[in-house]
């Protein structure tokens, strides 16, 4: 089982995701999150297998928010977003 935790500012994108992934047996969603400061907290406690991130949460920027839970947990995070432009594409290894 694939424990995936979803932050994502936007609760209708965020319960969409939810529905989607919860149809595969080999996931399960263990936390969502709609602010920063929520997804440092959840990410803590919940460990995640892997870390659905929306780069666009609001008060904040994609590296932003990599780099607050990169500095106390090290899980795969998958960048995944409604907004369509070529500026919105990072990696961080």
């Amino acid at each position: 089982m694939i424990r995936i935790m979803i932050i994502d500012d936007h609760i209708q994108t965020s319960h969409s995701t939810r529905k989607i992934l919860e149809k595969e047996l080999d996931f399960e969603i263990i936390a969502e999150a709609d602010t920063l400061f929520e997804a440092e907290v959840l990410t803590a406690k919940a460990q995640p297998d892997v870390i659905l991130l929306d780069p666009h949460i609001a008060g904040s920027n994609g590296f932003e928010v990599l780099e607050q839970i990169r500095a106390y947990y090290r899980a795969p995070v998958l960048s995944f977003s409604l907004h369509c432009s070529t500026n919105n594409i990072f990696a961080q290894h």
